[in-house]
């Protein structure tokens, strides 16, 4: 029995032996495709390559989200300028309706004293 039990061991070593060959044949050499090495090797440089696309990418779109920010500034300012422009023409404008107005509507004692006083002068010039 404990030579059954022995054989039984050393058929199970050669087993594990032989998976091991085989387990090893595949991470380091392959079976008509490329070995684990080389794949992991293959995945870390895809990897790396798009991180870097990744990052340029975002800087670009970094870079049209600041200019995008930029030309909305840029018309929200002018769209103030136009609304304060309007603004002061719209004053203006009335002010200068009201102004008008005031002057229609005042009396004008002063301009007819003048022609009265025009005309006696007038009148009074000999007469030829």
């Amino acid at each position: 029995m404990a030579n059954e039990a022995i054989d039984y061991i050393n058929r199970d070593i050669v087993n594990v032996k032989e998976d091991l060959r085989t387990i090893s044949k595949l991470v380091r050499d392959g079976n008509g495709q490329p070995s684990l090495i080389q794949q992991v090797t293959m995945l870390q440089s895809d990897i790396g390559r798009l991180e870097i696309e990744l990052k340029e990418q975002i800087i670009s779109l970094q870079s049209g989200v600041d200019s995008i920010k930029s030309k909305e500034k840029e018309r929200n300012t002018l769209n103030w300028q136009f609304k304060t422009a309007i603004g002061v023409a719209i004053i203006t404008s009335f002010t200068s309706i009201f102004l008008h107005y005031m002057d229609n509507n005042r009396p004008n004692d002063n301009i007819e004293k003048t022609l009265q006083q025009i005309i006696e002068k007038v009148d009074k010039l000999p007469k030829k």
